[in-house]
């Protein structure tokens, strides 16, 4: 009779009030085996880490440690059972030097010669779990991300884990790092660890997987042998089949409507993700997607068009060259609109004065007088173009619904009279009926001549909207999509280095 499971969820539902996130999901971990968890962004993958984690529980069904029915209602709860996770973004202190972060929170005396040496094995024996060879004294921020993960895997191990989840691990590293990386995991397995591996990635489910467990709307719809499933087939089952053509604009560009900016080999990089060398030309009342998964660069793409990031390479507007900088940008007619609402938003401030901050030099007569009419009507029209609804322009922008202070963001940029429009997931956490107001809306900027570029990780509506769309990876365009050929298969099939179904 073969050993329970270390964990297992049996028919696990969660749901945040209207929203199903989990239904019905049953999964296994066993030792020595890595089972990678896929599906696309939404399909249920970070409620699931978080019911492990004990940070969520769930409304039904049951979660077993050694086939004995267990309660996981904090993440010390977790932590006790054994289960550690490893999130994108990781928990180590910075500045504090290698042995502090991995002893962290154990019991010991500040004090006493004996006790540094117990502290001194203690870590070395840790990294060498892991393989590291680093100086325990060296504050973590200085080591490389591949060896700060490595790192925070050694203090999980070090805490009793015998159950690592890891999140998107290689999201922000370079192909050398993320297979030193697949090493350690390798040797993580045949000491008999449990390994969830979160990733979209096909290249890693063919390096580490052994099985596979794939999520879509909350459901599991396929969980197999990793040799079992080829990339087209984890495309199909990630997207459901589903492949009919959306509602796709009609009112394209002209042949040559004229180049509004040019980048030759732009080069940023921002919070572990880089963008190497792209070029990029935008026409008049194109709009042009972005794909890619996290840590593709894809989210970069905007702040360093916008020069919200230190950037090289070269920028020209309107055959100017330009050195990137907020001011500079926006002189030049370029407008960013954050993916981040509390960006730029602010909050307990007026509808009328967040849709105008950026234009207030249109609304003044002499000097700093303020033509409040003027701006009052220019602001109106505005937000009526975008399909905003709100109580009034003095209402406290936060009285609005995320939908509605999306579009007073919309507003804000129109007044700003953009020749190009930068979006970084311009409909994230709003309604479908927002949403469309927001498609529709980024259409008829089009149509006025607007050249916009949407970074969405919402395939369906890079398929919607754009002329083309470029898919990144690792901070490169991976391929361009145009025509016929936009879909969202093959835009997911490209973001994960595979071919289209």
């Amino acid at each position: 009779m073969s050993e329970p499971a270390p964990v297992a969820l049996e028919g696990i539902h969660k749901r945040f009030g209207a929203t199903i996130a989990l239904d019905d999901v049953s999964l296994a971990l066993v030792p020595g085996e890595v089972h990678v968890l896929a599906g696309q962004n939404g399909a249920g993958k970070s409620t699931l880490i978080k019911i492990l984690s004990g940070v969520h529980q769930p409304d039904a069904g049951t979660v077993r440690l050694h086939g004995e029915r267990q309660v996981l209602d904090s993440p010390k709860a977790a932590k006790r059972a054994g289960i550690a996770t490893i999130h994108q973004e990781l928990s180590l202190v910075g500045a504090m030097d290698v042995t502090d972060n991995l002893l962290l929170g154990e019991e010991g005396s500040a004090w006493g010669l004996r006790d540094r040496r117990r502290r001194r094995e203690r870590t070395r024996r840790l990294l060498e779990a892991v393989s590291l060879d680093v100086d325990p004294d060296i504050a973590v921020e200085q080591l490389p991300l591949a060896t700060q993960q490595l790192v925070e895997i050694a203090r999980a191990l070090g805490s009793g884990a015998r159950v690592l989840i890891m999140d998107e691990p290689t999201s922000a590293l370079p192909q050398h790092d993320a297979e030193r990386l697949f090493e350690r995991i390798e040797d993580l397995k045949s000491q008999g660890c449990s390994i969830l591996y979160i990733s979209h990635r096909m290249e890693e489910l063919e390096r580490l997987a052994d099985r596979v467990t794939v999520l879509r709307d909350g459901r599991v719809v396929a969980c197999e042998d990793a040799a079992e499933m080829s990339r087209d087939a984890l495309v199909r089952q990630m997207i459901g089949g589903d492949v009919a053509a959306s509602s796709r604009r009609v009112d394209l560009p002209a042949e040559d409507p004229g180049e509004v900016l040019v980048a030759r080999g732009l080069a940023a990089s921002w919070r572990g993700a880089r963008l190497l060398g792209i070029d990029l030309t935008l026409h008049r009342g194109e709009i042009v997607g972005v794909a890619g998964l996290q840590g593709s660069g894809a989210s970069i793409l905007p702040r360093a068009l916008f020069g919200a990031v230190p950037t090289t390479g070269e920028i020209r507007i309107a055959d100017r060259i330009v050195a990137p900088s907020p001011p500079r940008s926006l002189d030049a007619g370029v407008v960013m609109i954050s993916g981040d609402r509390t960006e730029g938003l602010i909050g307990p401030a007026s509808v009328v004065d967040n849709a105008t901050i950026s234009s207030l030099e249109r609304f003044c007569a002499v000097g700093t007088w303020l033509r409040r009419a003027a701006r009052d009507t220019a602001a109106e029209a505005a937000l009526s173009r975008m399909h905003a609804a709100h109580p009034g322009l003095g209402a406290p922008l936060s009285s609005l619904s995320g939908g509605n202070q999306q579009k007073v963001a919309l507003a804000r940029a129109l007044l700003a009279e953009p020749r190009v429009l930068l979006l970084d997931e311009p409909t994230r956490g709003i309604d479908v009926a927002a949403k469309r107001d927001v498609h529709e809306a980024l259409r008829e900027l089009a149509a006025d001549g607007v050249a916009i570029v949407i970074v969405s990780s919402d395939l369906d509506e890079l398929v919607t909207l754009a002329d083309r769309a470029l898919v990144l990876v690792d901070g490169s365009v991976n391929r361009t999509l145009a025509g016929d050929a936009l879909t969202r298969s093959a835009l997911l099939a490209a973001a994960i280095g595979g071919d289209a179904p």
